[in-house]
């Protein structure tokens, strides 16, 4: 494990802990896990407890599986019995019961400890000692599947971001998203811990984000108030926040470096947040490359590009696919392993003087009836650049033109509709034309599952929905030129 820095300490709303006093609660809920157990499951909100645990399970080499708050219970019983899990820790006493955990304890902070009877049985993996951590994405349809994620390749991401970040002196992060998604549990927390610096934690309700919804002032009002220099945010978030500092004529100057990930982030939305002074970075990644893969930061920023790759990241493209070289392999819970070498990421890529660019994801490839490949992102981008469009799908039924699925924060007219299709016709060849619009008055959204963790589309899940019927639906066709 890297050295963590002996400066770095949590802030919540209550008081400040020091490193030694983080250490000192993990021992604390260590007392009430059997010496036996060694897949530790966590359902519990943001806070220093969170991160106790988490070191717990690395100083112990136990392995702790984070079990999202938007899994339905369907997919938590499916998780919790595909890891393995021996002992859950729950913000829920109720949650205990329903998966057949015994109370250990009464309570720590409000959070329970329950561990299964030793004769319960239970799907043991066999998980490696250097297994720390196991991640599970929830993927675009069906049970989530969970990547085992090692202690060394989670903290070399957080070692390669304290490089780009050290000059830029950060010393507050406030977390803003779950822990339970890999992004901010290593670019926030385990960064931080590195340099040293301040984490400021809360319950996601207080700093405006529960997972679904998003109250912007709130977050706002805790980065003025504590002078908050960094926060990791999803495309959606950051659009909230420069919308209310545009209608409020608002500038948060102590902010140093807003990350942005999870999902494409159009490039007027980056434009505008420069315009207020927002030092907005947009970056790349996935789970199997525990989160992070590049970044742009002060020192190397281009818009439209996600960066530069990693100092101890390798990336080719080939045949327009983007390839990560996996040092250590990869294993997925069902077993499957994938050996040290390249591994095929099924987004589409080029690179072009050090930046790295992503285009779209292969699986995504809309087919024309005329037998045209389009990436649908790239469209898309260029409809969310209208300010007054929230999210967009392109989509294609099985005609020679593509559709798309808006969702407007502001009614648009049929002539405002086909105006804004115009403009956008503008930017792209024939054969790419949208030439139908579907307009839904109901945001895509994780309690929907019309999204996922990190704000990606599910696409088949939307399209599925509108072809049952399951939304009401405007849908015309517009024949512009």
């Amino acid at each position: 494990m890297m050295k963590i820095n002996s400066r770095y300490k949590i802030v919540d709303q209550e008081q400040e802990y020091s490193l030694s006093q983080i250490q000192r609660l993990s021992r604390q809920y260590q007392q009430f896990i059997p010496s036996r157990v060694k897949v530790i499951g966590i359902s519990i909100d943001n806070s220093v407890d969170w991160v106790a645990l988490d070191l717990l399970c690395i100083q112990t080499r136990r392995t702790l599986v984070p079990i999202p708050s938007f899994f339905n219970k369907e997919q938590v019983a499916y998780l919790i019995n595909e890891s393995g899990i021996e002992t859950l820790i729950t913000d829920s006493k109720k949650q205990l019961k329903t998966y057949g955990f015994f109370d250990n304890t009464e309570s720590i902070n409000k959070n329970y400890v329950g561990s299964l009877p030793v004769e319960k049985n239970r799907t043991y993996h066999d998980l490696d000692s250097d297994i720390q951590k196991v991640t599970f994405t929830s993927g675009s349809t069906g049970f989530p599947k969970g990547i085992c994620l090692s202690t060394q390749s989670q903290f070399r991401v957080a070692n390669d971001l304290v490089k780009i970040l050290f000059n830029l002196k950060i010393k507050r992060h406030m977390s803003l998203l779950p822990f339970s998604i890999l992004l901010e549990n290593v670019a926030g927390t385990f960064t931080t811990m590195l340099l040293g610096g301040e984490n400021y934690i809360y319950p996601l309700k207080d700093v405006g984000f529960d997972g679904v919804l998003f109250q912007e002032n709130k977050c706002i009002e805790l980065i003025l108030k504590h002078q908050i220099e960094s926060i990791i945010l999803l495309p959606q978030l950051l659009d909230q926040i420069i919308n209310y500092m545009e209608k409020n004529d608002l500038r948060l100057p102590s902010l140093k470096f807003v990350a942005v990930g999870g999902a494409k982030v159009s490039e007027s939305l980056l434009l505008r947040a420069e315009k207020l002074g927002l030092p907005v970075f947009e970056g790349y990644g996935l789970s199997e490359c525990s989160s992070v893969v590049a970044v742009n930061h002060k020192e190397h920023h281009l818009i439209g590009s996600v960066g530069e790759v990693l100092s101890s990241r390798q990336v080719r493209v080939i045949g327009d696919e983007v390839e990560v070289f996996l040092e250590e392999g990869l294993r997925y819970l069902n077993g499957n392993t994938i050996d040290p070498g390249w591994y095929k990421t099924g987004d589409l890529g080029e690179i072009k003087d050090s930046y790295l660019f992503i285009t779209g994801r292969k699986k995504n490839m809309v087919i024309t009836s005329v037998g045209r490949n389009i990436s649908p992102e790239w469209p898309e981008s260029l409809l969310l650049e209208d300010a007054r469009i929230d999210q967009a799908m392109i989509t294609c039924f099985d005609q020679p033109y593509l559709s798309v699925i808006l969702i407007t924060n502001t009614k648009l007219s049929r002539a405002e509709t086909k105006d804004l299709l115009k403009q956008v016709n503008k930017k792209l060849p024939s054969y790419a034309q949208i030439k139908e619009c579907i307009n839904l008055t109901s945001p895509f959204s994780y309690q929907q599952g019309t999204l996922t963790a990190n704000g990606r589309l599910k696409r088949d899940v939307i399209l599925e929905n509108l072809l049952t019927n399951k939304q009401n639906i405007e849908r015309e066709l517009y024949e512009v030129l």
